[in-house]
């Protein structure tokens, strides 16, 4: 056995009952395929709580109604209305519906109905006096606190909505009667149709007193009017007619005129002032505010770009140079066409300037004239035009008024109506049994699934290949299903490999014991390989047997050596006692005679068929050592099956012989602190373990695996084969 290096030693992981690899390998929907009997419980459990519920809760019934509201202003003859102000159809459908949780309807509508239609109980609950409560029989209605209590109460129970974009309310009511839910529901409808129309009456007669006063107001104002129209008329005529006067639009035309040529003559002292800043060696901007100078403006493009060339040419060109003097000419004779335009325009400008002045005089003698002569004219003339106008206002105003006031009419029947009355309903509307029913189911299964999902965490078992390698500190070599075949001897193990070789399951063991004999010391030498396991009963047997078979199929020279000198089982798992059993040779030197040789296989087993009481006997022990390491002469491969060892030793005290150990964990049976046990029981011996396998996988969760690997498999040979044809 090769030296275990202090590297390469191992301490059994702290138990950690959430580890994170607990997480990392969690499968929901296998945890809840699992726990089904917990989910199923917590439904059933559910559901019978669903029942009693229902026998418990005590059944409500919801009753509905509908009102639709007129809104048009021909129908809502209200005070803003006749005051010429726009209703919101919207606003009104809101507020009408508010009305209906106002606590003054709703009490009429309960007094409406008397102490009998409510529960003598809920009445006595509400009186202020329980010694000696008003019951049905003792009165026929209710006191003021009793109508007061029920109104809250069915204001509480009351829900009102208004449909959008529509002029209908519903209304909703639940209680624990059916008729008293109808009947209450019906008379808070009609105790509302019957407040509006109540409301309505106000309204109009509030409408009517209101304008029959302003029209009063507007009345007298325009009789006034017309008295000061007759007066102003009258003196219009005594100062000899209107038709002689310079009326108020003349002196405003006059008006209008002399602003006009003031503007003018500022516009001709702007441009003046601009010529005379360029005569005086300004800059030339030239934007004439009251007329346009197109000659001027080409002629100042042209100067500048004479100016432009001379500049060129005064840098570039000599003073003698012809170009050059040329320019100079230029430039001179556009400076004398400018100074000549420019004295033109100033002529003009002035012109204008002193025409506009003399307009303006002429103007202002016209005004100061009319003015003078004929101020009683002009002031008659304007006071009766305003008085006109006064009176003209009047007279529409009082019209308007005559019109809105003869629209308003007391109308008998109000602005809203009931197009679905509230009906006693056969079944109660709480609880419901589908809902019920539903929602116990959707809990239990998600109350269940909670509780798998718990206790699955909760679970220390083993559930992945990746755990057992982290606590025995050596790599995952793979899965192997619950049972490697339907075989109980070796005929039906071999037809069982040969019908399907490259099953998963085989390649795994195969590669394992390519691995054994590839390591082997010596050419002649053969390589001692066992497997172990914590507990009884993880299929370590029948692993390290279809091992041994597998690898002796392969041409190996394989003894498979049933250790488990206590309950041995591997005579009986491949069929080689078949009324027939064998012991352990009492003699060392006699192992060889024990041997059987599958004529099937090729396979050397040795294997007692009888269990030994001591399987510690010194002589029983040298044997099997003795039998190991003569086989290794004879063999490529020895298999050895062993007892488990935490309830035993016994493997324990073979570590010496043995050259590669893999260790066999069973999917969700053995515990993380079991395996943690047989760590340190294996760390203490200074045995090193090869790898680990999980047994008893479901053939789902193996299959799942294969077909990841082989993905992976596939993937990396495509990779390969393109690299090497790159």
């Amino acid at each position: 056995m090769r030296e275990l290096h202090a590297s390469e030693r191992f301490e059994a992981a702290p138990s950690q009952p959430f580890s994170t690899s607990t997480f990392e390998n969690f499968d929901f929907f296998a945890a809840i395929w699992r726990r089904r009997a917990l989910v199923a419980l917590s439904v059933v459990g559910a559901l019978v709580l669903g029942v009693v519920a229902m026998v418990a809760i005590e059944p409500k019934y919801t009753v509905n109604s509908k009102v639709m509201v007129e809104t048009r202003d021909a129908r809502v003859p209200e005070l803003q209305a006749a005051m010429g102000r726009e209703t919101v159809d919207e606003a009104v459908v809101r507020s009408e519906a508010f009305i209906f949780l106002s606590l003054d309807v709703i009490e009429r509508a309960v007094r409406g109905l008397g102490p009998a239609f409510f529960d003598p109980a809920k009445l006595a609950e509400f009186e202020a006096d329980a010694a000696s409560p008003r019951t049905a029989g003792a009165t026929a209605a209710l006191s003021d606190r009793q109508a007061a209590r029920l109104a809250e109460d069915v204001r509480d129970r009351l829900i009102v909505s208004a449909e959008e974009k529509s002029y209908v309310i519903d209304l909703r009511y639940t209680d624990e009667d059916a008729a008293r839910a109808s009947g209450i529901l019906n008379a808070v409808v009609e105790t509302y149709i019957e407040n509006s129309a109540t409301t309505k009456a106000k309204s109009n007669v509030a409408a009517r007193e209101h304008l029959e006063e302003r029209l009063t107001s507007v009345r007298a104002q325009l009789d006034a009017a017309e008295s000061r129209l007759a007066d102003a008329m009258l003196r219009v005529g005594q100062l000899g007619g209107i038709e002689r006067t310079t009326t108020a639009e003349d002196l405003t035309q006059l008006g209008k005129q002399l602003n006009q040529l003031k503007e003018e003559a500022a516009g001709y002292r702007a441009d003046l002032d601009a010529v005379n800043s360029f005569a005086a060696g300004g800059e030339a901007v030239f934007e004439f505010v009251s007329f346009d100078a197109p000659q001027l403006d080409a002629l100042m493009e042209s100067r500048a770009e004479v100016l432009r060339q001379l500049g060129l040419a005064r840098a570039e060109l000599r003073p003698a140079h012809p170009r050059r003097a040329t320019l100079e000419k230029e430039a001179a004779a556009v400076e004398k066409n400018v100074e000549r335009e420019l004295l033109q325009l100033r002529a003009n400008l002035s012109s204008r300037l002193a025409q506009n002045d003399r307009a303006q005089g002429r103007l202002a003698d016209e005004r100061r004239r009319i003015l003078e002569t004929s101020s009683d004219d002009v002031s008659a003339a304007v006071d009766l035009r305003q008085l006109e106008g006064e009176a003209e206002t009047l007279r529409n105003l009082y019209a308007d008024i005559l019109q809105r006031l003869s629209a308003i009419r007391e109308y008998a029947d109000p602005d809203a109506w009931v197009i679905a009355r509230a009906r006693t309903p056969e079944r109660p509307s709480w609880p419901d049994p589908k809902v019920i029913f539903a929602l116990g189911g959707l809990g239990g299964i998600l109350f269940g699934c909670f509780l798998a999902v718990l206790r699955e965490m909760a679970d220390t078992r083993v559930a992945s290949v990746d755990e057992v390698s982290s606590i025995m500190g050596a790599r995952s070599v793979g899965m192997l299903p619950p049972y490697l075949g339907p075989a109980r001897d070796e005929t039906a193990l071999l037809n069982e490999i040969n019908a399907d070789p490259g099953k998963p399951s085989f390649e795994v063991l195969r590669s394992i014991a390519m691995r054994a004999v590839s390591q082997k010391k010596r050419p002649d030498q053969g390589v001692v390989l066992s497997m172990f396991s914590a507990l009884p009963s993880e299929g370590k047997t029948t692993t390290i047997s279809t091992l041994a078979a597998i690898a002796a199929r392969d041409g190996a020279r394989v003894l498979l050596v049933d250790a488990d000198f206590r309950a041995p089982s591997v005579g009986d798992l491949l069929g080689l006692y078949t009324g027939a059993s064998a012991a352990w040779p009492d003699r060392a030197d006699k192992w060889r005679d024990a041997v059987r040789v599958s004529d099937v296989t090729g396979l050397h087993v040795l294997a007692p068929s009888q269990a030994v009481h001591d399987p510690l006997q010194l002589p029983r022990q040298e044997a099997l050592v003795r039998a190991l390491r003569e086989a290794r002469s004879s063999y490529d491969l020895i298999t050895v099956d062993l007892p488990p060892i935490l309830p035993i030793v016994d493997p324990l005290l073979l570590l010496d012989e043995i050259d590669q150990i893999y260790f066999l964990a069973a999917d969700r049976r053995v515990r993380r602190r079991e395996l943690e046990e047989a760590a340190v029981k294996l760390s203490e011996s200074n045995a090193q373990v090869d790898g680990v396998l999980l047994t008893l996988v479901p053939a789902q969760k193996v299959a799942r695996a294969a077909y990841y690997m082989s993905n992976n498999y596939r993937y990396a040979k495509n990779s390969y084969s393109k690299r090497k044809t790159a």
